[in-house]
C-alpha cells in the first residue's frame, strides 16, 4: 500500500498523454480537435470491434 500525504515527494501529474498505437485497433488520427459526433462514431466502432473480438474469443474457448 502507498501512503500519499501532503508532504510526499511524489507529485500528481495531471497532464494528459497521447494514446499509443494498439495491437489490434490502431489509434485514429487526429486525436485533438475532433467533433463530438466524430468522438461518438469512434466510440461506437471501437465498442463493436471489442464485442466482435470478445465473441471470437468466447467461440474459440468453447
Amino acid at each position: 500500500m502507498y501512503n500519499l500525504t501532503a508532504n510526499s515527494s511524489q507529485a500528481c501529474d495531471t497532464s494528459a498523454s497521447y494514446c499509443k498505437p494498439g495491437v489490434m485497433l490502431a489509434v485514429w488520427q487526429p486525436q485533438d480537435g475532433v467533433s463530438i459526433g466524430d468522438t461518438i462514431a469512434r466510440a461506437c466502432v471501437y465498442a463493436l470491434a471489442l464485442a466482435y473480438m470478445f465473441l471470437g474469443v468466447s467461440i474459440i474457448a468453447d
